[in-house]
């Protein structure tokens, strides 16, 4: 996999809260979705061999999914204190040769960038024949990482886009359903108050009320001291998903593709 480690950062505003690691836990405020989007990305690399890329890796939080004996590469935007590429580069101009790539990894980066179409034909332009996508990106979430905070995605949306670039969606599947929805919608209303109070803390206080390596956007540090009732409120949401809803509330979606395929089943729930 050819690299160019001296390409330009691309876009991207302001300084984002990167996740590092895959655990997943009720005491963490996104736990509604990124609890299905760990054990998707884990099914989904299952079985994949040889070099695989990251494209938005941030803390490089699915590293450890990889089999072992494969080269994980990440790559990401923009420099941040929590993230750990092994380059920097645009997500619409991967600085990665042509077909060099046996998969590419893509997390909750595609409503990030302002020309989702574009990203994507520059993931199947990597891949090699035949090489495996693994995307996921939301149809519902709240604005977040303004102003870079451009689209969300239905499962035809995802598929379109994937057809276009070449790529076969063999699947298509829905993470998280009408309870994790509202159960987001909820904690994240919460987050943005804490955010909030602790912006005028700051602001009134005559020394700094949080650490400048704390910056009032955390809203995950934020939320550190109702961490024990908000486990008991992400497991209560988390029930209501049992609930019969054939992917119509569907707050993400996972998607793997293929590169070379004319065509390819769309498994719906």
């Amino acid at each position: 996999m050819s690299v160019d480690r001296g390409t330009d950062p691309a876009g991207g505003g302001g300084q984002l809260v990167r996740r590092r690691h895959a655990a997943t836990s009720p005491l963490e405020p996104d736990w509604l979705v990124q609890r299905f989007i760990v054990r998707d990305v884990r099914a989904a690399l299952a079985g994949v061999s040889g070099r695989i890329l990251d494209v938005g890796c941030g803390g490089r939080p699915y590293e450890s999914l990889v089999e072992p004996g494969s080269r994980y590469f990440g790559l990401d935007a923009q420099p941040t204190a929590s993230s750990r590429p092994d380059a920097w580069g645009s997500a619409a101009r991967l600085p990665i040769a042509e077909g060099s790539v046996d998969a590419v990894l893509c997390t909750q980066v595609l409503e990030h960038v302002p020309d989702p179409e574009a990203v994507v034909r520059e993931i199947a332009r990597v891949l090699r024949p035949g090489g495996r996508l693994i995307l996921t990106a939301p149809q519902t979430w709240c604005l977040h990482e303004a102003p870079h905070d451009y689209f969300r995605f239905t499962r035809y949306g995802l598929e379109s886009i994937c057809r276009a670039a070449g790529l076969s969606a063999d699947v298509i599947r829905p993470q998280g359903g009408f309870g994790s929805g509202l159960g987001i919608s909820v904690v994240m209303l919460l987050g943005n108050a804490a955010r909030r109070l602790l912006g005028r803390a700051a602001a009134s206080a005559p020394t700094p009320a949080v650490s400048p390596r704390t910056p009032p956007a955390d809203w995950r540090r934020a939320l550190w001291p109702l961490r024990a009732p908000m486990a008991l409120v992400n497991l209560f949401f988390a029930l209501l998903d049992a609930l019969p809803q054939q992917g119509e509330f569907a707050v993400n979606h996972l998607v793997v593709a293929t590169r070379g395929h004319a065509t390819g089943e769309s498994h719906r729930p």
